[in-house]
């Protein structure tokens, strides 16, 4: 059997990465140099999957691939013999997805099968759980998201939240080579649904929360919950960590293979209705600008105390404790790394105070997460509270007027501008949001976001606090298909600045 190119510098052939899904007779079979579904990355000995995606239709690209010298396309369609065309060799699969994934996990290695893989789903909370994993686990956990691959602070920035099937067995056979031994990684409903974690060897699902989002794509919530729930169906999934105090987590708990080792995360004094799981509980003891709280685990028991803004933020403490434990670490040790814990960049990230406003970028584009961010910083406030938020376009029409109702209920003085309108008319997508709005007297429009931060933060007193929502970390705001760079923290920044 040929081996795999990244463990032995040779290059493995088309059968045996096509095994299982396609049959290549031995005079087809060909040296296979690079796996790719993106023609313009086709270079002489590729392996080319012409894969009808959601955007973009790589079948049509079939012939580039040829011309720049690939060995093989895979097509999906019935199963038929290989045949050469015009030199390459061509076949057709029925589960091409299957394919991509398989046979990427093959040429890298079986990257997977080296590190202990945590899975994180779940509307809110991805991004954060990962990183606070990481930092549980240890310094051989990397982690893989929104942010980026690498270890905490120090990323190589990726357009996913989950990269394509051959990206992710790629990142994770550096990661490999790199000495990490285990990996937290973000898994968003469209890479489940579209499987880019295709035979990648998850030992531990998580799952945050379910609140509506991203039914631009997936139409209906049902969906939505079904594709996050594919998670926890993973072949050889060994555990799960589930937030217990959402509904939707309580059902997965239910419904989960009992072969599956559960254990559930709760701020609540009752432990969830359920025989399969073992219980992370967390008492809060402080809040305001520092979140602590009391932890009992079938690990432990102590106290921890964070530079965390919000309740949300206990739940995303508790699964990385979780995860931590399950993992072999020592309750005493995972709870010393995570003592002090702060804020992931463009999470409820802190700008200011003191002498300035308080100024908080936050990541929320949803109305849960809106809800979330705003709840936590009105207590707080000691003056006026500030929500400076847009919504996206060309993504859930619905939500914007959500929006606008959650920030109404919490925000004293609103101003609604752009995130990335991207195709859609800004003016369409601002007449969304106003429509939730049941009176419009603390509402002001200013679509240029970075005049509606200045104008927020030069309004704001020293007691006030000022939420920029929506864009987080983002450090580009596109425009009809023209992405400009642009930061709500290096904005926010300069806007406190100009106070001085």
């Amino acid at each position: 059997m040929t081996m795999p190119a990244y463990e032995t510098n040779t290059y493995p052939g088309l059968a045996w990465l096509l095994d299982g899904f396609a049959s290549v007779p031995p005079a087809l079979d060909r040296m296979v140099t690079s796996v790719c579904d993106d023609s313009r990355l086709v270079k002489p000995g590729s392996l080319f999957f012409a894969r009808r995606g959601t955007r973009v239709d790589a079948r049509r690209f079939a012939s580039d691939a040829i011309a720049s010298g690939a060995a093989a396309i895979v097509f999906e369609g019935e199963s038929g013999p290989a045949r050469i065309y015009r030199g390459t060799v061509v076949v057709s699969v029925p589960d091409i997805a299957g394919a991509i994934g398989r046979a990427a996990s093959r040429y890298y290695g079986e990257p997977s099968r080296s590190l202990s893989v945590i899975a994180v789903t779940g509307t809110n909370g991805k991004t954060s759980v990962t990183h606070f994993t990481a930092r549980s686990c240890g310094d051989r956990c990397a982690l893989m998201g929104t942010l980026g691959t690498g270890r905490p602070g120090v990323v190589e920035v990726v357009t996913h939240t989950t990269p394509g099937a051959i990206e992710v067995h790629r990142r994770m056979a550096d990661l490999r080579e790199s000495g990490f031994d285990m990996l937290a990684m973000e898994a968003s409903s469209h890479a489940l649904n579209q499987r880019r974690l295709e035979s990648v060897r998850i030992a531990t699902a998580v799952f945050t929360n379910l609140s509506r989002d991203h039914l631009d794509y997936h139409q209906e919530m049902d969906a939505y919950a079904r594709a996050k729930a594919s998670l926890f169906e993973t072949p050889g999934l060994a555990n799960a960590v589930i937030n217990a105090d959402d509904s939707f987590g309580l059902d997965l708990i239910d419904s989960i293979s009992s072969e599956v080792e559960s254990v559930a995360v709760t701020l609540s004094d009752s432990p969830p209705p359920s025989t399969y799981a073992n219980v992370v509980r967390g008492h809060i003891t402080g809040e305001g600008q520092k979140l602590s709280m009391q932890v009992e685990s079938p690990w432990g028991n102590g106290a921890l105390s964070t530079g965390l803004i919000g309740r949300f933020n206990a739940y995303n403490l508790l699964a990385a404790i979780a995860v931590g434990c399950i993992h072999g670490h020592r309750f005493e040790t995972v709870i010393e790394r995570l003592d002090g814990a702060e804020p992931i960049a463009g999470r409820m990230q802190q700008l200011g105070g003191g002498p300035r406003p308080l100024v908080v970028v936050d990541y929320s584009h949803t109305p849960d997460a809106l809800h979330n961010a705003l709840a936590s910083l009105s207590p707080i406030c000691a003056g006026t509270l500030w929500c400076v938020f847009g919504c996206g376009g060309d993504r859930d029409r619905g939500k914007r007027s959500q929006m606008a109702e959650v920030a109404e209920r919490f925000a004293n003085r609103i101003i609604v501008t752009d995130d990335n309108p991207r195709s859609e008319d800004g003016d369409a997508i601002v007449a969304d949001i106003l429509a939730g709005f049941s009176e419009l007297g603390a509402v002001h429009v200013e679509r240029n976001r970075e005049r509606a931060i200045h104008h927020a933060v030069a309004g704001a007193r020293v007691t006030d606090i000022v939420l920029i929502a929506g864009k987080g970390h983002e450090a580009v705001q596109e425009h009809n298909g023209v992405r400009l760079p642009f930061s709500d923290v290096a904005v926010s920044r300069q806007a406190l600045e100009a106070l001085a």
